[in-house]
């Protein structure tokens, strides 16, 4: 995520097509890592995390964001930390796309931040749905 990006982007490769052939009940999930750039000691970065449906965020079926910080201290940098992310829908037959988005909180001093990227430290890409039953 850069800084200037204060608009969800959809995170590339976090995404699943789906297609229900009745009105159902759906779990979806998404877990994954992030990770700050920044190599200065002091060195952060600030975004949000959040899940789309059908590149839309922030409706009601796509849930809250996450607030994630990344600080490095005591000579740790490109420090990172994980999220997860979970709404249960109940959605009409169709096919759906569930996508993972982030961006920048536009904090001053923050430097860019990888998301569902592997930096060599616990960051991880994942993304999952359930499909729990039709009506």
């Amino acid at each position: 995520m850069q800084n200037a990006n204060t608009d969800f982007t959809l995170v590339p490769g976090l995404a699943d097509t789906v297609t229900f052939t009745a009105t159902s009940i759906v779990y979806v999930s998404a877990d994954g890592g992030a990770y700050t750039t920044s190599v200065d000691t002091n060195g952060f970065s600030a975004i949000d995390v959040a899940l789309a449906l059908d590149g839309n965020v922030g409706n009601q079926y796509a849930g809250p964001a996450e607030p994630l910080t990344m600080v490095n201290n005591d000579g740790v940098v490109e420090a990172g930390t994980e999220w997860s992310l979970s709404i249960a829908l109940v959605l009409p037959a169709g096919t759906y796309t569930f996508q993972v988005a982030a961006k920048s909180q536009d904090i001053g001093g923050a430097s860019e931040a990888q998301v569902g990227a592997d930096n060599g430290t616990s960051a991880r890409e994942l993304y999952r749905y359930s499909c729990c039953r039709p009506l």
